[in-house]
């Protein structure tokens, strides 16, 4: 895929790399969560009636694409038995895992913040 292709993204693009990791993120919180209700046993239905909400809320909510808001994805955890938990980085902790790093593993003087700025003004 060339940078003229409209469906390109630039690997070197920070931005960019932060928004596709935050969607892969969803994307996959959604698919196990249906993965959880078909191992259940569970149809859309099921989940709905458990919800109290239409089985096209539950439709709509497991397909990808979708932005389902986070108290839904509560709902439907719920409705499964599961509880949500979060977890937040910085932006610079993202960026070292995605190049390999380890911040846990590095030198106590090391500055990652510096090191990933260094690491982008040198690209």
């Amino acid at each position: 895929m060339d940078a003229n292709d409209p469906l390109y993204m630039d690997p070197d693009d920070v931005d960019m790399t932060i928004a596709r990791q935050q969607a892969e993120n969803a994307f996959g919180l959604v698919a196990q969560l249906r993965e959880r209700r078909k191992t259940m046993g569970l149809l859309q239905k099921d989940v709905a009636q458990r919800m109290n909400r239409d089985t096209a809320v539950v439709s709509r909510l497991e397909r990808l694409g979708s932005d389902p808001r986070w108290s839904s994805l509560q709902r439907y955890a719920n409705a499964l038995g599961v509880v949500l938990k979060y977890d937040w980085t910085t932006r610079e902790q993202l960026l070292l895992e995605r190049l390999g790093h380890d911040t846990a593993d590095a030198e106590p003087d090391v500055d990652p913040t510096a090191a990933v700025r260094q690491f982008m003004a040198g690209r």
